[in-house]
């Protein structure tokens, strides 16, 4: 008797054939889930950052200044920085004998950040009392994705929460 073991070369071509095909069909959803999970954690950066900005206005007694930043300077669009810092003269820069309390980089990529903020303002600003003195929306803006993109809010009396509900801006943020 001759018996053969083993898989012919026809088999193995049919198997790696339907693994291409499974593993093909797979990757837009786990690069979905990436984007989604980059997104979140950019969101909960820019949320711990507020919070902290309040919190360094209320222990030191000052008011702080929080804002994307391009070469250390507040920008209302197009930055991947956070900036929190003393701004002492009001220049809405980072200058060398001012106090930065933290300066993230909240994206990636080609992933930006922009803000708008009362009267057109490229910041926003916490009192000692730690309410904010201006409102306004912090919007992180993913490459070509504006389905994962994410709007963070503070108001006057300087509370900071994501907009949940974005059925209101049609499930997409509108980025520049």
């Amino acid at each position: 008797m001759n018996s053969t073991q083993g898989w012919s070369l026809l088999e193995l071509m049919i198997v790696l054939s339907i693994i291409a095909i499974l593993s093909l069909a797979g990757t837009p959803g786990f690069s979905n889930h990436v984007k989604r999970s980059q997104s979140e954690k950019a969101a909960r950066l820019i949320l711990h950052s507020l919070k902290l900005a309040q919190q360094q206005a209320a222990i030191k007694q000052k008011t702080i200044t929080i804002c994307p930043s391009i070469n250390q300077q507040c920008s209302k669009k197009d930055a991947q920085h956070l900036g929190i810092f003393f701004d002492d003269n009001e220049n809405h820069q980072i200058d060398d004998n001012e106090q930065v309390v933290a300066f993230n980089k909240v994206t990636h990529d080609a992933s930006h950040l922009f803000i708008k903020a009362s009267f057109g303002r490229p910041y926003i600003r916490f009192k000692p009392s730690a309410h904010a003195m201006e409102s306004g929306s912090i919007f992180y803006c993913p490459e070509r994705e504006d389905i994962f993109g994410q709007v963070i809010t503070v108001n006057l009396a300087g509370r900071a929460y994501l907009i949940e509900d974005k059925s209101i801006m049609e499930n997409k943020i509108d980025c520049p």
